[in-house]
């Protein structure tokens, strides 16, 4: 069997009710009263001397949805009327000692009323940031994968394209969207999985090894057509050209790159090597 709780307090023609669900109150005489209950439902009560009729009405909807909402709204009238009851008994009554418990208890529920309500405009708030937050994320979630499609796209490329100026843009669409994933993992969001991104001295690394792979290719071919030219001074200049090509490829590594002179390294001992072809043709 469960235990219940409830205690009245009364204050001359005010009684307080006090139970496990809150403070309810009723005001009036012995045959008719008016009240609130502790769950925020106001009602009137009325009997008839002498019969042992009495009736009960409550005003307020009986939606338990409502309930809470009525509640919240009607209590801090409640302590202020208290008060204002108190200070009536006080002024204009004789017993100056039920006015001031009257007072003491109106500022009792006052402050109780106030803490409550600050905690729960507390738990509003955290709620109301929760919820902003997971919008947000759903949000965000869809532009992420539009710049992992292009990252990915563009480093594909990189590493099959053979002009340089591809390449090199091919690197920067992905350095502005790799930063732009980055921000958004660096913000507060409720994301369920963070792709991996490269850093951007990896990206460079990767653009200068495309780059001396193209410096190779160049390298490949030039020999290949050696046995093509009619003349050795025309594989000479052909050679040559290539080797300005390869100085441009070599003018285009990011020195700022990790194993830089690596890369540096492989495009001049190509250039050296076609130096060499050319001078065997020449002479």
């Amino acid at each position: 069997m469960a235990w219940r709780m409830r205690k009245s307090i009364k204050l001359g023609p005010l009684r307080l009710n006090l139970s496990k669900s809150g403070v309810g109150y009723s005001v009036g005489g012995k045959h008719f009263r008016f009240g609130k209950t502790a769950t925020g439902k106001s009602y009137s009560s009325a009997s008839i001397p002498g019969t042992g009729l009495s009736n009960r009405t409550y005003m307020s909807s009986s939606k338990r949805g409502q309930v809470g909402i009525n509640y919240r709204k009607h209590r801090t009238p409640f302590f202020l009327f208290l008060g204002f009851i108190g200070l009536l008994i006080l002024i204009f009554g004789n017993n100056y000692r039920w006015g001031i418990a009257c007072i003491v208890v109106a500022i009792g529920i006052g402050f109780f009323t106030y803490r409550k309500n600050r905690k729960q405009q507390s738990a509003d708030q955290e709620h109301n940031v929760y919820l902003n937050k997971l919008l947000a994320t759903e949000r965000v979630e869809p532009e992420i994968l539009g710049h992992i499609k292009v990252i990915n796209d563009s480093i594909r490329i990189v590493c099959e394209t053979k002009n340089i100026d591809t390449l090199k843009s091919r690197i920067n669409d992905i350095i502005n969207h790799s930063n732009a994933v980055q921000d958004i993992y660096d913000s507060d969001y409720y994301l369920k999985t963070k792709h991996e991104i490269k850093s951007r001295t990896e990206l460079l690394e990767l653009a200068n090894e495309n780059i001396a792979r193209i410096a190779g290719n160049e390298f490949k071919l030039a020999i290949a057509k050696l046995s093509s030219y009619s003349s050795p001074k025309i594989a000479a200049n052909a050679l040559m050209k290539t080797q300005l090509k390869l100085i441009d490829l070599r003018e285009s590594l990011y020195p700022e790159a990790l194993n830089a002179d690596k890369y540096i390294s492989v495009i001049n001992g190509c250039h050296d090597e076609l130096d060499n072809k050319k001078k065997e043709l020449l002479t």
